[in-house]
């Protein structure tokens, strides 16, 4: 017996059959979402092209019913090729997924891009002339078929995908794990197999038909034994970069600092320093004028609630270690800490007041920090700042938790709206995972994404949403 097969419980059902007997472990969809087995998966396959084409119909049909100028019959096959390319275009757009694995986010990216090619058919095409308002229709309507597509062969629930993770030991086991308590995440099939038996694995290949094979370990043989078979369509992929584009973060554990080569690497898109530095400028300046009010009756609130100052303020590190001091609305009780004993701030802290409370939940507590982004000392986005006080423990206990310093760090950021306070070194290393994660994808993209879900967060705050550190 393998090795896998004596800790098949930990990993999911081992599968029966002459497969399963050989190495290879399974774990499936929650009942209901099932993949369909291969024959009904062929007929599948087969009819998506062709609603794909027929959708394609929706808004070329629309282009020629507001457009001022009727394109011919060579000019609406063309339109009708253009639509077929566009419509499920980011079906394998996998950067979607930690942003809002959700179908109505590729459905509108569909419709942007409809948008964008529908402009710039009706700027180099004599036979079509658009409005404005044509132009929002034709996006509209690529939006609809997109999305019709997409719930027509995956139940609303994007696209179901066969994933076979090869090796990886006890990390593999903890990606199975992970991806069986978040669903939303991954829908399809998950298979495990033994990376030291590579007749099971080819067998597997050959047999599971894989969209995505995530190389847990030796990528080369991997790629070797996929290439035997013939199946150029089979996608691979390294763990490390399994979890970026289907968790949005990063595994610390088990981390090689050859993963930073991905931070500097040649073909790495630049975020340069002046855009982030402009980004953060302009959303700060709009921020301050916008908010003003709320910011004069939260100082008012903080006064008559608790008495005492109005704003908080405490040594953090920023950009390459250097401290700062950072603004903030008191919520907590004045002497909340004693001189020399510092301690993280958790949910449901005893030392908030009332309406610190209120505060936390929803981040007005933060705005004051507005100016230290002015300052230059941090941005809209990032990691949030530590407390020089935490840096020894964190950097004895955290792998790489110093290389949080190689960017400003953020009012808000990707790992705060994952999740809540880091209350000790568990949640600190999550959170890492998280700003790792931003360390290497951050964009403007990006920070308005986190920004937006941040606001989300603050109005949902009643209903339960975690609160920044």
């Amino acid at each position: 017996m393998s090795a896998l097969e004596e800790r098949a419980p930990l990993v999911g059902l081992l599968e029966g059959g002459p497969l399963g007997a050989r190495g290879l472990s399974e774990v499936s969809e929650p009942a209901g979402v099932g993949l369909p087995d291969s024959g009904v998966r062929d007929v599948v396959g087969r009819l998506r092209p062709l609603a794909r084409a027929v959708l394609a119909g929706m808004p070329v049909a629309t282009i020629v019913l507001v457009s001022a100028r009727k394109p011919g019959g060579l000019e609406i096959a063309l339109l009708w090729a253009v639509w077929f390319l566009v419509i499920g275009s980011t079906r394998r757009a996998v950067w979607l997924r930690p942003l809002a694995p959700r179908l109505p986010l590729a459905a509108a990216c569909n419709g942007a891009m409809g948008f964008i090619a529908a402009s710039l058919i009706s700027l180099w095409s004599p036979g079509v002339s658009l409005t404005p308002a044509a132009l929002l229709l034709v996006a509209g309507a690529t939006f609809i078929a997109a999305a019709g597509l997409d719930l027509a062969f995956s139940g609303g629930h994007g696209r179901r995908t066969r994933t076979l993770i090869v090796g990886g030991g006890d990390a593999g086991s903890a990606l199975v794990d992970e991806l069986r308590s978040n669903p939303r995440l991954h829908r399809g099939t998950v298979r495990m197999v033994d990376e030291g038996r590579r007749e099971c694995f080819e067998k597997a290949i050959v047999t599971e038909e894989p969209d995505v094979v995530v190389a847990a370990t030796s990528a080369s043989e991997v790629v070797r034994s996929i290439l035997d078979a013939g199946l150029v369509e089979v996608r691979v992929i390294g763990l490390e970069g399994f979890y970026e584009h289907v968790l949005g973060r990063v595994p610390v554990d088990g981390l090689s600092p050859r993963w930073f080569m991905g931070v500097v690497h040649l073909y790495q898109r630049p975020y340069s320093r002046f855009t982030k530095r402009a980004f953060d400028c302009v959303f700060a300046v709009l921020s301050l004028v916008l908010l003003a009010p709320v910011l004069a009756a939260t100082a008012l609130v903080v006064r008559l609630s608790s008495g005492g100052s109005i704003l908080f303020r405490q040594i953090r590190l920023g950009e390459g270690g250097k401290p700062f001091e950072i603004v903030k609305f008191r919520t907590m009780v004045e002497g909340a800490e004693l001189p020399g004993a510092p301690r993280w701030a958790a949910d449901n802290d005893p030392r908030i007041t009332r309406a610190g409370r209120l505060l936390r939940k929803s981040h007005i507590d933060e705005l004051p920090q507005l100016w230290n982004v002015l300052r230059g000392e941090m941005s809209i986005v990032g990691p949030r700042p530590e407390r020089p006080e935490f840096l020894g423990l964190l950097e004895r206990e955290v792998p790489f938790w110093t290389r949080r310093h190689l960017m400003k760090p953020g009012i808000t950021g990707w790992a705060q709206v994952q999740g809540g306070y880091a209350s000790d070194i568990a949640s600190a290393k999550e959170k890492l995972s998280y700003d790792l994660y931003y360390l290497k994808h951050q964009s403007v993209a990006l920070d308005l994404a986190i920004a937006v879900k941040t606001v989300l967060v603050a109005v949902g705050a009643t209903s339960g949403a975690p609160a920044l550190s």
